[in-house]
């Protein structure tokens, strides 16, 4: 079990490119000015799909998490963030928006699987740090990210479109981690 030391920072590094999100506190800004949906659209034909597609995908994920392990489902999750904001940038349409709700809710409904990973790979005396370190870590990489949009938007360095490629990159990155567990240790 002393790989663990080496699971960890390998999944920090994942969590801090997967939840680089600059631009979702203005998602709904970001879909009626530039993507010009209404707000009508946004709020009754575009948002409802995450939660209604999450429950069933959720269930999914709980199933074959055991039965596949923890990576693969790791992998579904950190494609289906990336298939997020690729249609997210790209989309123009609302059933594109709608897709890519979807690909969102599979991303989230994954993250079970990473955290189930983590405690697994860990022993049950040091639970406690490790719950603390990716706590935190999460915790200070969400006031980096405020920090960093709001900067930039108060500068008028950034615009919408540009964050949201900021934000692809960074979750295409999350993917090179993904890969790296793979070198650790089967569990």
């Amino acid at each position: 079990m002393a790989y663990y030391r080496l699971t960890v920072p390998v999944l920090l590094l994942y969590v801090f490119f997967r939840d680089f999100r600059p631009s979702e506190p203005f998602l709904t800004l970001y879909l009626n000015e530039t993507k010009n949906f209404t707000k009508q659209e946004i709020n009754n034909m575009i948002y409802p799909i995450w939660s209604y597609s999450q429950l069933p995908i959720f269930i999914f994920v709980l199933a074959f998490t055991d039965t596949v392990k923890f990576r693969p489902m790791i992998w579904f999750g950190a494609l289906g963030y990336v298939a997020t904001w690729v249609l997210l940038v790209f989309g123009k349409t609302v059933l594109e928006m709608q897709f890519m709700q979807v690909t969102y809710a599979v991303g989230t409904a994954c993250e079970v699987a990473y955290k189930s990973y983590v405690f697994v790979a860990v022993p049950k005396s040091e639970y406690s740090k490790v719950s603390l370190y990716l706590s935190g870590a999460t915790f200070v990489w969400s006031i980096d990210v405020f920090i960093f949009i709001t900067v930039t938007i108060w500068i008028c360095w950034n615009i919408f479109f540009r964050t949201n490629l900021y934000k692809s990159g960074f979750r295409d990155s999350s993917i090179l981690f993904c890969r790296c567990s793979y070198s650790l240790p089967d569990i």
